[in-house]
């Protein structure tokens, strides 16, 4: 039995001890929906809006939103300012959300990497974006959803390989010559 994320947001913030690791039916139908169509949330601030339009380096986001003691930062942002980081982030992958109950699709995700040889952050995060503009979706949406919201997961690959290599597991990032991030993982 999957307990409600509401549930979970009062667990979290009377228990610091708790992670918020959601599923991605759950990201979708308890957050992204409810924002998109106006519906107001029941912690506000437990997601926070961050405007990351002309934001460059994936740190300075990290440091709008983070409380210092998660291993991802979730957060709601625009679709235009969403798209606006698309400039020094390379899309690798994108898979559909299916309902469970129903298997039709709900939602997109997409995966990025941080591309930007001038910094020394390159290659160095990851991002999923959550967006409801998917082709065929089951979801009721206001006419203007496209100028409407997303979630963005970002991720510091670095310290997400800090977590595994003490689980006796050994990541590796590894670029190729396209300057494509790769994550591997590899018993130690």
């Amino acid at each position: 039995m999957m307990l409600n994320p509401r549930a979970w947001e009062v667990v979290l913030s009377a228990a610091p001890c708790y992670k918020f690791c959601p599923e991605d039916e759950e990201v979708v139908c308890y957050y992204l929906h409810p924002k998109v169509i106006g519906e107001p949330l029941k912690s506000e601030g437990f997601l926070p809006e961050l405007d990351v339009n002309g934001v460059k380096e994936p740190h300075t986001i990290w440091n709008m939103g983070s409380n210092g003691d998660q291993a991802d930062l979730y957060f709601f942002t625009t679709v235009s300012a969403a798209q606006s980081l698309l400039k020094t982030w390379r899309n690798v992958s994108a898979d559909v959300i299916y309902d469970k109950d129903t298997s039709y699709p709900v939602a997109i995700k997409q995966q990025f990497y941080y591309q930007n040889p001038d910094s020394p952050q390159n290659c160095r995060w990851s991002m999923f974006e959550y967006s409801l503009d998917v082709e065929g979706s089951v979801l009721l949406l206001p006419s203007n959803h496209s100028s409407s919201y997303v979630i963005c997961q970002l991720c510091n690959i670095f310290e997400w390989r800090e977590q595994y290599e003490d689980d006796n597991t050994q990541a590796a990032v590894l670029v190729s010559e396209q300057g494509q991030a790769d994550i591997e993982l590899e018993p130690t």
